[in-house]
């Protein structure tokens, strides 16, 4: 009898609960525009693949330092007139895509994973005047006719530069601001 009866209690109190609780309702406000994006735009890359440089590790610049530029790789966006016009207008930028160094993540990792791959380097890109630029940000397609990828020692990580092999990939989209 006494289990019936705490289990009655229980079943009331929780149902008085239930009868306290009440709902407010919240309303959420979402605009925006839709707008179809410029068609057949690419981005043009030339060279698509390149050697990087030997360099003494001596010489290796610091992740987010400027360079002497070698070996440009020149980008345009091709396409419909719609595209050179908000090239022209500042209003396309290019978006480096590719797997960021384990510390800052301003780089591109090195990729090579042998025995034989170089340690505490990244791929660092730079505009062609050698100006570091960051792969997390966009950079105006107007300001931008060439890049270089230069081996950069990596901040952030206590690994020390060694002598090894890299590797990397980048993608370059085009982003419509």
């Amino acid at each position: 009898m006494k289990i019936i009866y705490s289990a009655l209690i229980l079943s009331s109190v929780m149902t008085g609960f239930a009868a306290q609780a009440e709902d407010v309702s919240a309303t959420l406000s979402i605009t925006g525009n839709a707008t179809s994006g410029p068609t057949g735009c690419e981005v043009i890359m030339n060279p698509q693949t390149i050697a990087l440089d030997t360099i003494d590790l001596d010489a290796l610049p610091w992740q987010g330092g400027n360079t002497i530029p070698k070996n440009p790789i020149n980008l345009h966006v091709s396409g419909s007139s719609e595209c050179y016009a908000l090239v022209a207008a500042n209003r396309m930028a290019y978006r480096f895509v590719g797997t960021p160094d384990a510390g800052e993540g301003s780089v591109l990792a090195n990729t090579d994973t042998s025995s034989l791959a170089a340690q505490g380097v990244g791929i660092g890109i730079f505009d062609m005047h050698g100006k570091f630029l960051d792969i997390r940000k966009t950079v105006s397609a107007l300001d931008i006719e060439r890049i270089t990828l230069q081996v950069v020692s990596l901040k952030g990580t206590e690994q020390r530069p060694t002598e090894g092999n890299v590797n990397g990939d980048l993608t370059v989209q085009i982003e419509r601001l």
